[in-house]
């Protein structure tokens, strides 16, 4: 079973994760803007291509 870790950081831009392996080594990078609504994350692998976008629904009706 594959183990990660996750560390975030806080920029003036937006948040950033930096999501590492068992052995310390970059995996995986999310990128979020802070102020944008919805929010929006691009994740990236270790080369920087885009895997995929995640949107955070700000809201929704039952």
């Amino acid at each position: 079973m594959k183990q990660f870790l996750v560390k975030q950081r806080f920029t003036f831009g937006g948040e950033k994760f930096n999501i590492q392996d068992n052995f310390g080594q970059l995996a995986y990078q999310v990128k979020g803007s802070f102020l944008e609504i919805p929010k929006r994350f691009t994740v990236t692998n270790d080369q920087g291509i885009e895997i995929c976008q995640i949107t955070k629904k700000v809201f929704s009706f039952l």
